[in-house]
């Protein structure tokens, strides 16, 4: 086939009077891990804590025994294997879902039973679960490791000579111990009253929050070694107190993080550390939490300046930074974003307390409003919670828009290509996603989530809503487009004469509007760029949608 026709890629056709989300597809029930109901009550699985592991999906659940167990699938056929039992892993932390990967190693985090206390497990190949560490009168939600080489993860260990101190494991509990103690004494490196373990990898090694009680809350370096164990950076003040938050981004080369006295950026050495951005309020954007990580290396952060929010993005050097949107942007805007062709998409409040998604353009420093969604969580009413999750030709985030529920939904960055992927219980105020767990990932290509469905529960779904201009059920021969020569662009149209077409960019812009003669075969010269168009031409029967590339 020639490369500039796509008609194997079959878009959408909109007729008139058909919903936006006619065309979701029937949601696949991948596992009913607890079948059944209890006289009014349905028995809920309750997936959570998805991670991939390898080509398998790791996961969460209650299968009736009374406590979340930790699962294995291989595939969506509904298979699992259980691979622990220890009396109910809570399995919550803010940046990595309660499980953590390290190598072959499966570590996660459970509650004591009958305590307050945690527990810290591993799974490694072919073995029961292990437990390795005891984390006394904790609270698990902002625990977490930081996985090293070999299988090895840095966490926040205790013992009674140290209190809560860096700690490092092999997977079993004879190679678990403490690195250093930072904080000499029974005094906790990590915060108090609540101790928090914050940090992440980068080549290799655990960058951390840690206080040694003399120089504040710095940034610290492990290799997983006492002697390797060492300050990086200071990103506070001395006497800073209270709840420290690291805010910090990484890619391929470098990291970035949030200093006191600006946004500092290194590749892991002290002759390459410095400040990149000068400002006390530069605050990095963490991947994951904030923003789902593209493969063009940018790293966001938001800076105030002049009483103004701005957001900027960086590859890690000074040269690399630049503006991406000067605009009144208060402090936490865009506290979720997701890049998809170039594209940065978020979600933000108008004047009337919606929430908004938008499309940004980094280079033009432009933004537009995809579509208006009803504010109805968070102190903002920030309907995404959760995140984006991003497979590369979409994304996927939860919102409630109109009189739906609050709902999943997928877009390709385009008003006609964002639709609910199914209503899950359209009556009730958080519809389909349970009200606290927003457990959605991509897994072997699939979009699979957790949501409440009146007939089986809260259970493990998959399934994705055929919308936007990639997709669709209409006719493929309904519309033809292809570019037989450079300046030239042909439509053929099966469905009647064409009366309009409409030409956008994968932006979202519109590059050409113009009303035809109703002709079956339109000729059409065109003065576009090189790059991927949405071709829209409208008949009696409704609207069709190709994309073409021009090269």
């Amino acid at each position: 086939m020639n490369k500039r026709i796509y008609n194997a890629v079959v878009a959408f056709a909109l007729v008139a009077g058909m919903p936006s989300d006619a065309y979701s597809q029937e949601p696949q029930l991948v596992r009913d891990f607890w079948p059944g109901g209890f006289n009014s009550f349905l028995n809920h699985g309750r997936p959570l804590g998805f991670r991939e592991h390898g080509s398998s999906l790791l996961l969460f659940a209650n299968d009736g025994g009374g406590a979340n167990k930790l699962f294995r699938l291989d595939d969506l056929s509904g298979s699992v294997t259980e691979l622990a039992n220890v009396g109910g892993p809570a399995g919550y932390t803010t940046t990595n879902g309660g499980i953590i990967t390290s190598g072959d190693n499966i570590y996660f985090y459970a509650q004591q039973a009958g305590t307050t206390n945690f527990l810290l497990w591993c799974v490694r190949p072919g073995q029961p679960a292990e437990q390795l560490a005891l984390l006394p009168y904790s609270l698990l939600f902002a625990y977490a490791g930081i996985p090293l080489p070999q299988g090895k993860l840095l966490f926040p260990g205790h013992d009674a000579e140290g209190g809560f101190e860096l700690w490092v494991t092999d997977g079993s509990a004879a190679g678990t111990h403490r690195v250093k103690d930072i904080n000499p004494g029974t005094g906790t490196s990590f915060g108090s009253p609540f101790p928090a373990f914050q940090g992440f990898d980068f080549n290799g090694k655990g960058y951390f929050l840690a206080n040694d009680g003399t120089n504040g809350p710095q940034l610290w370096v492990s290799d997983g070694t006492e002697a390797g164990t060492q300050p990086f950076a200071t990103i506070n003040e001395a006497g800073a107190t209270g709840a420290v938050v690291m805010l910090w981004s990484k890619n391929n080369d470098k990291f970035i993080v949030t200093g006191h006295t600006g946004l500092i950026a290194s590749d892991g050495t002290m002759a390459g550390t410095s400040v990149i951005h000068a400002g006390p309020y530069a605050l990095a954007h963490i991947p994951g939490l904030n923003y789902h990580t593209a493969d063009n290396g940018f790293m966001y952060f938001s800076a105030l300046e002049n009483s103004d929010w701005k957001l900027y993005r960086t590859q890690g050097t000074t040269a690399t930074t630049e503006l991406v949107l000067e605009d009144v942007v208060p402090n936490q805007g865009y506290p979720y974003m997701t890049e998809l062709n170039g594209m940065l998409y978020a979600f933000w409040i108008d004047g009337d307390q919606n929430t908004e998604l938008l499309r940004i353009d980094p280079v033009a420093h432009a933004v537009s409003v995809v579509k208006t969604f009803t504010s109805t969580q968070g102190i903002n009413g920030i309907t995404n919670f959760y995140g984006f999750r991003n497979d590369g030709e979409h994304f996927y985030f939860m919102g409630r828009a109109d009189d739906h529920g609050r709902q999943y939904w997928k877009s390709d960055g385009t008003e006609p290509g964002t639709a609910m992927v199914h209503e899950f219980l359209p009556t009730v105020i958080n519809g389909g996603p349970d009200a606290v767990d927003g457990n959605m990932i991509i897994f072997q290509d699939r979009f699979v989530y957790s949501a409440n469905d009146e007939t089986v529960g809260a259970e493990l779904f998959a399934g994705e809503a055929s919308v936007g201009l990639s997709e669709g059920a209409s006719d493929p021969q309904a519309l033809m487009v292809w570019a037989p020569a450079s300046g030239l662009i042909q439509l053929r149209s099966t469905a009647g004469p064409i009366q309009q077409v409409h030409i956008t960019d994968m932006a979202g812009r519109t590059v050409l509007d113009r009303p035809m003669a109703g002709e079956l075969h339109v000729r059409m010269a065109h003065q576009l760029r090189p790059g991927v168009y949405c071709v829209s031409a409208t008949t009696r029967q409704g609207r069709s949608v190709r994309k073409v590339f021009l090269d």
